[in-house]
């Protein structure tokens, strides 16, 4: 009884509606968003250090849904990482969706069905000063084989997270869709990241698959290049870069 009432007294203005508005209260969509995100960001660094790889994805989520309950111990966890963060816990939590196979099982069945939808290489230009190691890009388009061949555009593509972390898997969910709504080809390029590859080896890569694609006119691809199906010479493709 004695804290019955001791609690009343604390929480009076509230019960008669005279406590101030809630300042959150209009954001629920983005606070929910932040309290999840945060919550899988402290089960994934939670669950780090875990192995096998089987159950660290496990632990993963398992942790997270602890986290997404106990929101305060989150914050908490993630104020204690980000003071100190590595290169490893960073790709973690920005990688988390593609590490994962269950959150990738899950985003993949929102995902537009493509019928380009693969991972390639791109040979370097010849006689250029980095190297002769093609570089791996992803390609996706909502078209036929036979139509990739003759497209006259192209989107080139450079994501990533400060050259250190989140290759085109990671942007899946934009670049799909962004392929099925233009219909044109999209090249999503994935340079080294830094510090296996320091600056400026990324940038090498960008300039070098730009490069190739100018010169072969997109035929590094898989495109027709320089010669349509009759033989004739085909004007230079339009490449956007993003």
């Amino acid at each position: 009884g004695t804290l019955a009432v001791m609690y009343m007294l604390k929480n009076a203005d509230r019960m008669i509606g005279l406590g101030a508005p809630e300042p959150l209260a209009r954001l629920v969509c983005e606070c929910s968003a932040t309290w999840i995100l945060t919550a899988l960001d402290a089960g994934f660094w939670t669950a780090l250090t875990i192995r096998p790889k089987f159950l660290r994805d496990i632990m993963s989520l398992v942790f997270s849904l602890y986290y997404l309950i106990f929101a305060d111990q989150a914050d908490e966890k993630a104020r204690r990482v980000c003071a100190t963060i590595t290169v490893e816990q960073l790709r973690v939590s920005w990688e988390k969706t593609q590490i994962n196979p269950y959150l990738r099982a899950i985003i993949g069945l929102t995902l537009p069905r493509l019928k380009i939808s693969k991972k390639i290489s791109i040979p370097r230009p010849q006689n250029n000063p980095h190297g002769t190691k093609p570089v791996v890009g992803y390609l996706y388009y909502a078209g036929t084989k036979e139509s990739f061949e003759s497209c006259n555009k192209l989107i080139l593509s450079f994501p990533g997270g400060g050259f250190v972390s989140m290759p085109p898997p990671c942007h899946v969910e934009c670049l799909t869709r962004w392929a099925e709504i233009t219909q044109l080809p999209i090249l999503s390029v994935d340079y080294g990241k830094a510090p296996e590859y320091p600056y400026p080896y990324a940038m090498e890569e960008c300039f070098d698959v730009y490069q190739s694609l100018v010169e072969s006119n997109g035929e590094v691809i898989g495109m027709r290049g320089w010669k349509d199906e009759d033989g004739n010479k085909r004007e230079q493709i339009k490449i956007a870069l993003v």
